[in-house]
C-alpha cells in the first residue's frame, strides 16, 4: 500500500503548490519502490515482479504509469508488445468460443415467446418459477433436448 500511494504521490503531473512541489521532489520513496521504477522504465509492470503484501496488481500499477506519463520518452523492450500473428490467432479463438456458446443457448425471441406463453394475467412470475412447476418443467426438457 505504502509504494502503491508513494508512486501515485510522486509521480503526479501537478507542480502548482508548494505541497505537491514537496510530494513530487522531496518526499522519500522507498528503496522497493525505487528499485521497481528503475525497472518499469524499461519494461511495463509484469506479474513477475516481486512485489511482496501487493494490493495491487500489475495493470494498476501500469494504469496508474501510463496515467502519469511515466512512458512518454520511454524505450520500453518490447516483451509486452503482441505480434499481429498472436492477435490474429487470438481473435480466432475467441470467435470460435463465441460461436460454440451461440450455438448452445436458445434463441432469445424463442425464449421470450415461451415466457410470454406461460404468463398468467394477475399471476407472479415468481411462483411460476418455483421448482417443480409442470410448465417451466416441460420446458427445460424441451429446451435441453
Amino acid at each position: 500500500m505504502r509504494d502503491f500511494l508513494g508512486l501515485h504521490f510522486s509521480q503526479s503531473n501537478r507542480d502548482d503548490t508548494p505541497y505537491w512541489k514537496a510530494v513530487r521532489h522531496d518526499a522519500k520513496r522507498s528503496d522497493s519502490l525505487n528499485e521497481h521504477l528503475a525497472l518499469w522504465k524499461h519494461s511495463l509492470p509484469s506479474p513477475i515482479n516481486q512485489r511482496p503484501a501487493r494490493v495491487f496488481n500489475a495493470w494498476s500499477i501500469a494504469c496508474i504509469l501510463m496515467g502519469k506519463n511515466f512512458y512518454r520518452d520511454a524505450n520500453l523492450i518490447g516483451e509486452e508488445v503482441v505480434t499481429p500473428e498472436i492477435w490474429q490467432r487470438y481473435i480466432q479463438e475467441i470467435r470460435a468460443t463465441r460461436q460454440q456458446v451461440m450455438e448452445r443457448i436458445a434463441n432469445h425471441r424463442t425464449l421470450v415467446d415461451h415466457m410470454c406463453a406461460q404468463a398468467v394475467p394477475g399471476g407472479s412470475a415468481i411462483h411460476a418459477c418455483r421448482p417443480g412447476n409442470s410448465r417451466l418443467d416441460r420446458y427445460s426438457v424441451a429446451a435441453s433436448g
